[in-house]
């Protein structure tokens, strides 16, 4: 079953550290930036938002912007049990009231 929208999204929170490490780990589709840093550590830089579907976990995005101008996608971790197209629709909509005038991924 792929179900089309999640029925929360929000800031990821430190709690959620576990939880993300855990999609990270196990998600159909993750995509990390290479770095030295583990995903959780930018928690507290937004945009971060996850996506929860009946209390779980099925998605997050983090695309926080370095010292310049300019953002990295630094997660993208997806479920199986979600479509990888709605939502990151949803979840690049919620990232888009930060102010970055470029996002790039590698």
């Amino acid at each position: 079953m792929v179900l089309n929208r999640p029925t929360l999204i929000r800031p990821a929170q430190t709690s959620d550290s576990q939880s993300i490490d855990k999609l990270v780990k196990y998600g159909s589709k993750v995509h990390k930036h290479l770095d030295w840093r583990r995903p959780t550590e930018w928690i507290d830089k937004m945009p971060f938002f996850v996506a929860e579907w009946n209390h779980k976990m099925v998605a997050a995005l983090s695309c926080s912007a370095d010292s310049s101008q300019y953002a990295w996608i630094r997660l993208f971790a997806v479920d199986s049990l979600v479509d990888v197209k709605d939502i990151w629709r949803s979840l690049w909509g919620e990232t888009r009231a930060y102010p970055t005038s470029s996002t790039a991924s590698i």
